[in-house]
């Protein structure tokens, strides 16, 4: 599993477009139900705006989602997915809220205009890197079960699961608790 950028806080800007006003935030994702929420409370904060497009990238390697919401299809979200892509982000949700100014931008214009406000945003984005780590301690070290354990080290890539090793409490694992 290899390291990669996630945002450490949020970040906002904002870009018009021939009347239309693009409102970017980009901000840190842990997992779906984090970028769904981060999404309702801008849908929230904003209930004038005509759309909030969304793209996120989760985990490593990155499970990627995106919607147009209501624009025309690949024009916004698809755009700001290139963006954090480019970017090498993960566990991030990136926001464009859009109100519509009287003029149409046609489908090449509303997809630079989307991925503009998205690299504004990015721009000013507080970013650390996030190295996935494994913690091993298991209880009971003995020579038969040191295979296992360096097997368990050279093929794990779930860091969900933590094993402890504690070389020095040998009784615990015995069931002894006198020796």
């Amino acid at each position: 599993m290899a390291s990669y950028a996630a945002p450490l806080d949020e970040s906002r800007a904002e870009i018009r477009e021939k009347g239309s006003r693009f409102l970017a935030v980009i901000g840190p994702a842990m997992d779906e139900a984090a970028a769904r929420a981060a999404l309702g409370t801008l849908e929230r904060e904003f209930p004038d705006a005509t759309h909030h497009c969304w793209a996120w990238r989760l985990g490593s390697p990155a499970r990627e989602r995106s919607s147009d919401a209501g624009e025309p299809a690949g024009t916004a979200g698809i755009p700001m997915l290139q963006v954090l892509r480019g970017a090498g982000l993960s566990d991030v949700l990136a926001v464009v809220v859009r109100w519509f100014g009287g003029t149409k931008l046609g489908k090449g214009g509303l997809a630079r205009a989307y991925a503009a406000a998205a690299r504004e945003a990015l721009a000013a984005l507080p970013v650390l890197e996030h190295v996935p780590m494994v913690e091993i301690a298991p209880t009971f070290v003995h020579p038969i079960f040191q295979k296992d354990v360096t097997t368990l080290l050279s093929e794990s890539t779930d860091t969900s699961s933590v094993v402890r090793w504690n070389p020095f409490d040998v009784n615990s694992s015995c069931g002894n608790p006198n020796h």
